[in-house]
This record gives C-alpha cells, structure tokens and sequence, in this order.
C-alpha cells in the first residue's frame, strides 16, 4: 500500500456531525411512520425526548473531543550523528571529539497548519580549561544546530521554509513536496499511540517514519508529510533520528503558528544548488543537517 501527500484525510468531527442528523432524521421518520389507526403513547414520546437529546449531547462532546486530538505540540528528541575524519598527525585527536549531537525540536499543529522548529536552548558558557599533562594545545568543539523553521500550510499544500545555513539566513517558499510512502506493515506503540511504520526513498535519502492515525494531522518534523497521521518517530539514513518525547494536545496559542519572514527568498531549487556547491567547495565536509564549528587553541 502506498499513500501520497495527495490522498484525501476525513475529518472524524464532520462525520459525527452527519451521523447525529442522520439518527435524529431516523427517529423522526420512525416516529411518523406508526401505522394507521394507532395513536403515539404520548408518556412513551415524552420519554423518549431526553433520551434523544442525551445521544446528541455524547455525539457532541465526542465530536469536540476528537477535535483537540488535531491540536497540540510534539517535543522531539533528535540524534544527529557525527562523522568527523583527521588525516594524518591529526588522527591520533579524533576520539576528541564527540561522536553524536543532540538537540530538542518541537511541532506545533492545527488541522490548518503546523510549525516545526528547534526548542530554545542556554548555550553554555566556555570556561579556560588547563591544557591536558604532556599536551602542547587543547581542543574546544562548540556544535551549533541551524535555528531551521519550517512552516507547512496543511490546507493550502504549501510550505515555507526558514533555513540557516553557512551564517546566512534563507526563505524558502513553494508546494508541499509529493511524498511516496510504502506501507511495511511493522507496528509498535510510541507514548502510548499505536504507530504504523511507512518508509520512503528519495534521491540518495531512505526514510523510515513510525506515524499514528489517533492523531490524523498529515505532517512531521522535518517537513515530512502524506501520511494519513501525525509522525512521531523518523530515521534518515543512518545519521539522523528523531523521536518525540511528549505529546501535549489542545488548542494551539494564537500567533504561535506563523510563517517565517526572516531571509533571503529562493525557491527549493535556488536553495538546493546553493548547498550543493558550498559542500562541493568544502569538500562534504559539511554533512548534512548542523554545523561543527572546531576551534584549536596553541598554549
């Protein structure tokens, strides 16, 4: 089975609200279908008018409660691994450095939009640390995760994404990526909501996403989207995962969802030839996904 960012998603409160008009539509034509000849017991009529409005009143409030579960924020831990190669003297300081990066993300959404971001974080502050016994220079390593916005308007199919990259910012506008999802079949539980795993190739980028339809929101982090529920765990390759630590759901303040305006406007294309070439200048010493900033110290 295969879905794609194209398929249609039912919105559960719409179908009770039918549902509630189609019983009391029933009720109606039962009541006035009594054969002839036989009156209504008006005690038996009566009594059934509260129960009829208690059934509208629980079809209501499940409605209303099925709605919050299409609102809320996710807090994502995510593991960025790091391949770092020194060659030659070089490669005897290579267990110095540390060999993943871990930050916090977060995504707020709404059955209109949602907002994927990095959570704010205190960077700390550098101390002067004495150079190590028989050591002539100390290593500090300082990784700074990109402060990456990406905004998805759900009922609109276009995104807008806020990309920092190489110190300069850039905003990124156009329609939501197709997204060819294969149905593996594999289930397991994530924050107790049953989650369906999906995975996608694109490119040279396998990805591997656990999604649950009790949440039926459409996105991801990363801007990842099309399947039929909201995704709570995603692995790239082998160099980043991603897995949401806490679930809040409920109404979304307003004005926390907005589209990114800071940065230079590209289209996807534009954007994508820009880190090409840089990473082809540096050699792919970039990666993908973070900056490692490495400063050496001569004592």
């Amino acid at each position: 089975m295969i879905f794609t960012a194209e398929a249609n998603y039912f919105y559960p409160a719409a179908i009770l609200l039918l549902l509630t008009l189609i019983n009391l539509r029933c009720i109606c034509i039962n009541l006035s279908a009594e054969p002839a000849g036989i009156a209504l017991n008006p005690t038996k009529a009566t009594n059934m008018k509260p129960a009829i409005c208690f059934a509208t009143i629980l079809l209501a409030l499940s409605a209303a409660s099925h709605a919050q579960t299409q609102s809320g924020k996710v807090i994502y831990e995510e593991t960025m691994k790091m391949d770092i190669k020194l060659e030659g003297e070089n490669a005897q300081f290579a267990n110095m450095f540390p060999k993943e990066h871990k930050t916090k993300q977060v995504l707020y959404f709404t059955p209109e939009a949602a907002l994927f971001q990095p959570v704010p974080r205190e960077m700390p502050k550098e101390e002067e640390t004495p150079p190590p016994a028989g050591g002539t220079f100390l290593v500090n390593t300082n990784i700074s995760a990109p402060q990456d916005k990406i905004y998805t308007a759900i009922s609109e199919g276009k995104t807008v994404e806020q990309h920092d990259f190489m110190g300069r910012k850039f905003l990124v506008e156009g329609d939501i990526t197709k997204s060819n999802w294969k149905m593996t079949g594999n289930q397991k539980t994530i924050l107790d909501y049953p989650c369906q795993e999906a995975i996608m190739i694109r490119d040279k980028d396998t990805t591997t996403a656990w999604f649950t339809t009790s949440i039926p929101i459409p996105v991801g982090p990363h801007g990842w989207s099309g399947l039929p529920g909201l995704i709570l765990a995603a692995q790239r390759n082998s160099n980043l995962s991603i897995v949401a630590s806490a679930i809040n759901l409920g109404a979304v303040d307003e004005g926390v969802i907005v589209k990114p305006k800071s940065g230079k406007k590209v289209t996807k294309e534009e954007f994508k030839a820009i880190v090409d070439a840089k990473r082809k200048e540096m050699g792919d010493m970039g990666g993908s996904g973070g900056q490692v900033i490495i400063r050496i110290k001569d004592n």
